[in-house]
């Protein structure tokens, strides 16, 4: 039981490094939207503080905790919120207004809000509607979608910030 909870919890930190490691990378962001450059769409910012932090924290209850059920609990925990720390969210405002959402600038789940060969510009800030709501989530609605993203504690700024500048009020 010990060997596996080793094993699995080295591997889960190697996951967690690279993730770590590859939020620092520059490019990364594009390869996040597939766009050939970084100024077509506006992307948020992994919480690099705080997933540098709990990877640490992850590291150091693997190695250092000796009780099992106090091992568990405490790497699920930095893990948790290691993965809270990397939620980002991307717009891409051309030509179809994509949304964009992921972990670790790996994509999760993409929608559009508006269709190809329409006045997106004036479906974005005319028609659709951004609400915050209770538990780190925003709703977006309009004509086309009606959804609801969450977004975690940790990067709630920086990606509620892409939906206050790029879609209406």
């Amino acid at each position: 039981m010990k060997l596996i909870l080793k094993i699995t919890g080295i591997t889960v930190g190697v996951i967690m490094s690279l993730g770590t490691i590859l939020s620092f990378v520059k490019d990364i962001k594009v390869l996040f939207t597939h766009e050939s450059a970084d100024y077509l769409s506006s992307i948020s910012d992994v919480n690099h503080l705080t997933s540098v932090l709990f990877l640490f924290l992850f590291f150091i209850a693997l190695f250092f905790i000796k009780h099992i059920f106090k091992k568990i609990l405490l790497l699920l925990s930095f893990f948790i919120f290691w993965l809270m720390s990397g939620r980002v969210v991307a717009f891409k405002n051309f030509p179809d207004g994509r949304v964009i959402t992921g972990w670790y600038y790996i994509e999760g789940k993409s929608f559009k809000l508006c269709k190809e060969n329409t006045d997106c510009e004036s479906v974005l800030f005319k028609e659709t509607k951004v609400k915050r709501l209770s538990v780190w989530r925003i709703s977006i609605n309009n004509k086309l979608t009606s959804k609801i993203i969450f977004i975690g504690p940790l990067t709630w700024g920086s990606c509620t910030k892409i939906f206050e500048n790029h879609i209406g009020k």
